[in-house]
């Protein structure tokens, strides 16, 4: 499969997730800088992107398109006022949500090998 459409699919598997994510950083950290957050997301998805070994898709491909959505979303939530602060979520919230990303990698990469 073409790397573009593999990263098209794996962008759109991960949406759900990605935006849930970017809602529990911004509620875990609301006074931090926004290149923080961005950090932080970019450390959570590359940490389910190790833990899957050998994925169909590498990471630095990957990224650049991730860290797009989520800035536009992130956008999208200060414009319609849903980023207005409010209580932190729970690490192990945070931590399944990296355990989705893993699943939906590994789906893409098995996806890819047939």
């Amino acid at each position: 499969m073409p790397t573009f459409l593999l990263i098209i699919q794996l962008v759109s598997q991960l949406l759900p997730l990605l935006v849930s994510t970017v809602k529990q950083i911004e509620a875990a950290f609301p006074d931090t800088p926004g290149s923080s957050k961005l950090s932080i997301l970019e450390a959570t998805i590359k940490s389910a992107f190790d833990g899957i070994g050998t994925a169909a898709i590498s990471f630095d491909k990957v990224w650049p398109v991730l860290s797009s959505v989520a800035s536009a979303t992130v956008a999208v939530f200060n414009q319609t006022g849903v980023f207005k602060g409010g209580a932190a979520n729970t690490v192990n919230q945070i931590g399944a949500d990296v355990q989705k990303v893993g699943d939906a990698l590994a789906s893409v990469h098995t996806q890819a090998a047939q």
